[in-house]
């Protein structure tokens, strides 16, 4: 290959590698499920709490969309009554207009459910990353300290704060101006795989003691298999139901992509030299 075709050729592998290790992100997921289901079942003390967490969140939310469904529909427009045929147009019109409230309470129920149970699962689920991280890179986990699983929930609402915050802001911005709305649909999905990418791997990330520049600094080289690992995650953790059981999983994954990302910057730096 001559000097003058090699940037053509390392052009059009880019989206190759890009697409390959995308999809090798999204990987990990399954691969955690195997782990910590399959291979790792003595673990079930970990992630048994936040399976329950998660349920009751869940329950409690849609007792309280059934509930308080009609009393705030009724609250917002009473149901129209008579028999003249505007009466009949204005029902119709009411029945759209609860079954768009209904909608609207069901994605703030899920909402509710991913924010409280990712907040109170936060020390469980970091308790689990630890030991798993230990199983499968023999770096030791430090024992159990109050103070830190304080810390692990304290991070956990940060970033459950953030991600939520950045998600309302899109979804007021695409109201406002409806026609910027594919646009920031795809922001959102983008960075809500970002997020998840992020949040799955803090743990291995803390107890190295890695700062805000070392994830910068992952995402910045390895854009691609972290968008995997991130969209892998949310489109199960976004499903209820499916996330009571995908949760461990997740965190799994998470130790492994983590382990994989390691390896792989230790034999960059080990050829660089």
């Amino acid at each position: 290959m001559t000097d003058a075709s090699r940037p053509i050729a390392r052009a059009l592998a880019a989206p190759r590698r890009g697409v390959a290790s995308f999809l090798s992100g999204l990987s990990y997921p399954f691969k955690g499920a195997r782990l910590v289901y399959v291979e790792h079942r003595d673990l079930v003390r970990y992630w048994i709490v936040p399976i329950l967490v998660t349920l009751l969140a869940l329950v409690a939310s849609v007792a309280g969309v059934w509930v308080y469904e009609g009393a705030l529909t009724s609250s917002l427009w009473e149901t129209p009554v008579g028999d003249e045929w505007d009466a009949d147009v204005a029902r119709f019109a009411h029945s759209l207009f609860e079954g768009l409230v209904v909608i609207v309470l069901v994605v703030a129920a899920v909402a509710a459910t991913l924010l409280v149970s990712g907040i109170v699962s936060a020390p469980f689920n970091a308790r689990l990353a630890e030991i798993l991280d230990e199983r499968v890179t023999g770096r030791a986990a430090p024992p159990f300290a109050a103070g830190r699983a304080l810390r692990d929930v304290g991070r956990a609402i940060v970033i459950e704060a953030t991600f939520f915050a950045v998600n309302a802001a899109l979804l007021v911005v695409s109201l406002v101006v409806p026609a910027i709305s594919p646009v920031t649909g795809v922001f959102g999905l983008v960075f809500g795989a970002l997020y998840f990418g992020i949040a799955y791997v803090e743990t291995p990330q803390a107890s190295r003691d890695r700062g805000l520049r070392d994830r910068f600094r992952l995402v910045r080289e390895h854009p691609m298999a972290i968008l995997g690992f991130g969209a892998g995650v949310g489109v199960f953790l976004c499903v209820p139901l499916v996330n009571l059981l995908f949760m461990p999983a997740a965190v799994a994954g998470g130790v492994l992509f983590h382990a994989a990302l390691e390896a792989d910057s230790d034999r960059d730096q080990s050829s660089s030299r």
